[in-house]
């Protein structure tokens, strides 16, 4: 075959040896048009969701003030192993300007890097911040709104007073999806956000996934006893290790329980079309679900 029709001869790219990696760069204008489009998919998508498009976005004031809070994350070294994906990060920052909440609660916030697109959200009052090992949070105490940094107590243990209040709460704790829903329910929250509960595709991809996951409960009534899903998962450690997950009678109706609570689901824009990684990886999916309890 001749070597035109040959792979990385007519893709139009140029490629050279260098001695260390380098973060992606897209030149400045070309950037702020990908940004702008994010935004627009993001912002529609947020909009439908929660019922509410009565608002005009002034773009170029919108990018300048992401384009900072972009720049501070990685300052402070967000983007690293744990935290969650450039894209997913602008995702977050346009649900923080659509839902506008007075609370955050996150569980699972690691070294923060979800945690830290919702700061500047314009009517955000409090941050509740909950993981066993606070350590490793890189944001500055300073940085929040009356902080609450919580490592003794899980989430289920918390008595919260949000009488009238608009609060956003996100699971990143790796958790059961169907008890956080439940839990979440029993305090009168309304809207989460739930990562690491993803499809079939994720849950096998993973050592802790947050099972049963957000997609697995809205197929309760699939289930019967002694349903099965099992995957085999290698650890950092070069351990190999068989997960398997049984649909029992409890777990049939914990699904349903949660089910029953749940208005509507979506998954959330991912928008990979439009903001790449500053460093390429091979990652699991890492899919996130908006739910609206009743």
């Amino acid at each position: 075959m001749e070597k035109q029709y040959l792979m990385g001869n007519s893709d139009g790219l140029t490629r050279e040896a260098i001695s260390q990696p380098e973060p992606t760069f897209i030149s400045p204008g070309l950037r702020r048009k990908l940004i702008k489009i994010a935004m627009e998919e993001a912002f529609a998508f947020f909009e439908g969701f929660l019922g509410d498009s009565s608002r005009e976005f002034e773009y170029d004031l919108l990018i300048d003030a992401y384009l900072e809070e972009f720049e501070n994350a990685v300052e402070l070294g967000l983007f690293g192993a744990g935290g969650i994906r450039e894209k997913h990060h602008l995702g977050f920052w346009c649900l923080g300007r659509v839902f506008e909440p007075e609370i955050y609660i996150e569980s699972g916030v690691f070294t923060g890097s979800s945690l830290h697109a919702y700061l500047r959200s314009p009517r955000l009052k409090e941050v509740v911040a909950i993981d066993p090992n606070l350590t490793h949070l890189k944001i500055p105490t300073e940085d929040m709104p009356s902080p609450a940094l919580i490592d003794s107590m899980d989430f289920s243990q918390l008595q919260l007073d949000i009488v009238g209040l608009k609060v956003l709460t996100y699971f990143d704790d790796h958790i059961n999806s169907a008890s956080r829903v439940i839990q979440a329910a029993a305090q009168g929250l309304k809207f989460l956000v739930f990562d690491d509960s993803t499809g079939y595709e994720g849950l096998c991809q993973r050592l802790y996934p947050a099972s049963p996951t957000i997609p697995m409960i809205m197929q309760a009534d699939l289930y019967e006893v002694n349903d099965e899903v099992a995957w085999t998962f290698r650890g950092g450690n070069g351990q190999i290790v068989r997960s398997r997950w049984v649909a029992t009678k409890e777990q049939i109706e914990l699904c349903q329980q949660a089910k029953s609570l749940i208005e509507k689901v979506a998954k959330i824009p991912e928008l990979e079309d439009h903001v790449p990684q500053l460093f390429p990886e091979k990652m699991p999916d890492a899919a996130k679900f908006i739910v609206k309890l009743k």
